[in-house]
């Protein structure tokens, strides 16, 4: 059985702010990455996850990923704009390759599955250059790299979608992992477990007490009170010590 070395990396900017009850953009894609560990979790011993922590510099990050013999590296972020209407997804690559790297496959891959997800008009798979110079992360990971914004943490419509479809991105990028690894994708557990499954947890630690309310809000069938997501998000947090 082959086993893939994945590094998902997630931002660590604890000082951007999104709109509503986003809270920083640390802590979400933090989230995020765990969740993508998750589904990458569900391909029956496929993937050996690495991932880096709160707090952690790029070099940090970066050396922490070279040590570890990867075969790819991810890092997870959301975007932002001064205008609240920009929204879209886009993933960069490493321009030097081009677009036959697998640096920009890597990329590619998992930009059309989340593409669809962001309400806003997407906006590409993109050399690292076309940001800044360069961006640090793709040009100094030795495995293939890929930076994802996922959506834009400063548009209000994108930032109420992202937060009742989390799981919905994090399983489209573990399905990109999946396809630039050459893997098929095995559906070992329905989504409805595991949102029910997430749910019971943060029963059991006391974050939520109406299961089925929650339960709607994590499938997108019900619309949350921005109020009580951002309260029973703070809870979260301060479990796992955020």
């Amino acid at each position: 059985m082959s086993n893939h070395r994945v590094y998902i990396s997630a931002s660590t900017q604890s000082e951007n702010i999104g709109v509503g009850a986003y809270g920083t953009e640390q802590s979400r894609m933090m989230y995020l990455a765990d969740r993508i560990k998750y589904w990458l979790g569900t391909q029956s011993g496929k993937y050996t996850v690495f991932r880096n922590s709160p707090g952690w510099t790029l070099q940090q990050t970066v050396n922490d990923c070279n040590a570890l013999n990867c075969e790819l590296f991810i890092d997870n972020h959301s975007n932002a704009d001064s205008s609240p209407r920009t929204g879209g997804s886009e993933a960069f690559y490493y321009h030097q390759g081009g677009t036959t790297s697998n640096s920009y496959r890597l990329a590619k891959e998992i930009y059309k599955r989340i593409a669809p997800l962001s309400p806003g008009a997407d906006r590409g798979v993109l050399p690292d250059n076309a940001y800044v110079s360069s961006l640090y992360v793709i040009q100094q990971t030795t495995p293939p790299a890929a930076l994802i914004e996922h959506f834009f943490h400063s548009n209000p419509v994108e930032v109420n979608d992202y937060l009742t479809h989390i799981d919905g991105y994090a399983k489209e990028t573990a399905k990109g992992v999946a396809a630039f690894c050459g893997e098929l994708w095995t559906e070992t557990v329905a989504q409805i477990q595991t949102i029910e499954m997430l749910v019971d947890e943060m029963i059991k630690d006391g974050i939520v007490s109406n299961r089925d309310h929650w339960i709607g809000v994590l499938k997108g069938t019900i619309t949350p009170v921005p109020a009580y997501l951002q309260v029973a998000f703070s809870q979260a947090t301060k479990k796992i010590g955020w």
